[in-house]
Parts: structure tokens; sequence; C-alpha cells
């Protein structure tokens, strides 16, 4: 919650300053209930993706209840 605050504040910080702001939104609930979940880390890092997002996803994969 207070990371979602952060990011309202910096972007009511930057709409003041005239600047832009892009934003990309995922819903990963339903998507990830149809597939295997080794199998789709392992292909991420087959598609290079960045550790760190590879971690917050195994993280947001672990915390769901089966």
């Amino acid at each position: 919650m207070l990371q979602l605050l952060h990011m309202f504040d910096k972007w009511i910080e930057y709409s003041e300053d005239s600047g832009q702001i892009d934003t990309v939104y995922s819903d990963f609930e339903k998507a990830v209930d149809k597939v295997a979940h080794k199998k789709l880390i392992s292909k991420l890092y087959s598609y290079r993706l960045c550790d760190n997002i590879i971690d917050w996803i195994c993280d947001f994969l672990n915390s769901k209840k089966v």
C-alpha cells in the first residue's frame, strides 16, 4: 500500500511539472492459474527478463493459495 501511495505522490508531482507519466498495468491473477509456475519462471529466464522482475513474480506466485 505504501508503494502505491508513493507512486501517486510522484505522479502528482510529475503532472504538476507538466511531465509525462507512462504506466503499465498487468493482471497476473488469472493468467498464472492456467500455467505451470516452474515453466513460467523458466520461460522468463530464457527471455533474459530482469532478475528483480522475476523475483517479484516468484514472490507473487509463492504467496498465492492453491
